[in-house]
């Protein structure tokens, strides 16, 4: 009786691992490999042109030859910025291409053949904006299933800030334009026009300055003598 009681929970010890194992089982299925962990690739552009490069992967080795043809989706960025929050802009068609739409992944490896994604001309892209390109799998060949959360891949092109300069001569000078400068309140002038250094009290001439947020002592200092 000990016995029978002893058996029973080790034949279901044994069935839950048979079931751990058969739902452990690996299929194979074909997605972007940057799209693994997360669905964006950011992409620095310090001087056009600039590229990066594409691959797919499987989740198992192949035993035959694979074909996989990518292709732009620009109509998948709108509900990824409603996803994530973000204000993304589909760059100029004529500024960015591919390398190719195809690639392969050989029989004895899970990864493909490498894709460039090439940005050739920032010249359209407007300031301020940051640009996003998403890149999916369209066919796989041999009827192999794609993982549809890393079907696609968002590429975030990341620019440089560029300020706008103005050249004043022929000396090779040029003045870079800045944020105006905070205006300190204005109540009454005094009546000489100069600016009291705190250390003399004394006022240097060429400029008017405002008494209204002096101190007292300076007040006194800054007014002119009878």
């Amino acid at each position: 009786m000990k016995l029978k009681y002893l058996v029973a929970p080790l034949l279901f010890a044994a069935a839950a691992a048979t079931g751990c194992q058969e739902s452990a089982e690996t299929y194979p299925a074909i997605y972007m490999t940057d799209a693994q962990n997360n669905p964006d690739k950011s992409m620095t552009i310090d001087e056009p042109p600039a590229e990066t490069s594409i691959t797919v992967s499987s989740s198992v080795v192949m035993e035959h030859d694979v074909r996989i043809q990518l292709e732009v989706r620009p109509e998948l960025l709108a509900a990824y910025n409603d996803k994530y929050g973000k204000n993304y802009q589909i760059p100029p068609e004529e500024s960015y291409a591919l390398s190719s739409t195809e690639t392969t992944i050989l029989a004895g490896y899970n990864t493909s053949s490498a894709i460039d994604f090439t940005v050739s001309s920032v010249s359209e892209f407007a300031e301020g904006v940051t640009y996003c390109v998403p890149v999916g799998i369209k066919t796989v060949s041999g009827g192999i299933s794609v993982l549809e959360p890393s079907r696609t891949l968002f590429i975030v092109l990341k620019t440089p800030v560029i300020s706008k300069a103005i050249y004043l001569g022929s000396s090779n000078i040029y003045k870079v334009t800045s944020f105006p400068s905070p205006q300190l309140p204005t109540s009454r002038s005094t009546r000489r026009s100069g600016t009291t250094s705190p250390q003399s009290g004394r006022a240097l001439r060429g400029t008017s300055i405002s008494t209204g947020s002096m101190p007292r002592a300076w007040k006194r200092r800054a007014r002119p003598s009878t």
